[in-house]
């Protein structure tokens, strides 16, 4: 597995769901069979921001070789892709969201799983 792979698939996930988040938060949540109110729209237009940097961040040192700063900005994917993945899991698992919530769930398990690589397994040498 390589990690400019990885980092552009990243790149990839969250500018699309950034973007989503941004352009059609309303819509983009009625797929998932769920209702918010006009807070819940501009939280998630806000999330869709921090989604298309994170994205940016991943493009951008795909073919970085300063260890120091990719192990930090891996270190950082991890966590949240851990974060993320138990969320989306809980909320599909309790019915806030349709079934399609698995969706998600199962992107941050993959992309967790990878970082993990990078993060644990690699380490210093990705």
């Amino acid at each position: 597995m390589k990690l400019s792979y990885v980092l552009l698939a990243s790149a990839i996930v969250c500018a699309a769901r950034g973007l989503g988040l941004i352009v059609a938060p309303a819509e983009l949540f009625s797929m998932y069979g769920v209702q918010t109110d006009i807070v819940g729209l501009w939280t998630a237009q806000f999330l869709g921001g921090v989604m298309i940097g994170f994205g940016l961040v991943n493009y951008l040192s795909r073919r970085s070789t300063a260890s120091s700063t990719l192990s930090a900005i891996l270190v950082g994917n991890f966590v949240t892709e851990f974060i993320s993945f138990i969320f989306a899991a809980k909320g599909a698992a309790t019915h806030i969201f349709s079934s399609l919530g698995w969706i998600p769930a199962g992107e941050h398990l993959i992309f967790m799983t990878a970082f993990s690589y990078f993060v644990f397994y690699r380490k210093g040498n990705p």
